[in-house]
């Protein structure tokens, strides 16, 4: 293996090791997002909106 096809082996796997933990922290965040909007239903700030057959929308309430 020459000098560059190795230096393009490494780059290849600091970049699948990137996008790895890129999906990872996505999913994370995902996650935390789908459970703050579950809160804030729960305490009355946001409902589910239902805008047809398997298909909901969040929302949040006016301000009274």
């Amino acid at each position: 293996m020459t000098e560059n096809e190795s230096m393009w082996a490494r780059m290849t796997a600091v970049l699948a090791v990137v996008l790895i933990v890129a999906l990872f922290i996505l999913s994370i965040v995902a996650e935390q997002r789908n459970v703050l909007k579950e809160e804030a239903v729960k305490l009355y700030y946001a409902d589910w909106i239902v805008i047809g057959e398997n298909n909901t929308e969040f929302k949040w309430k006016q301000k009274q």
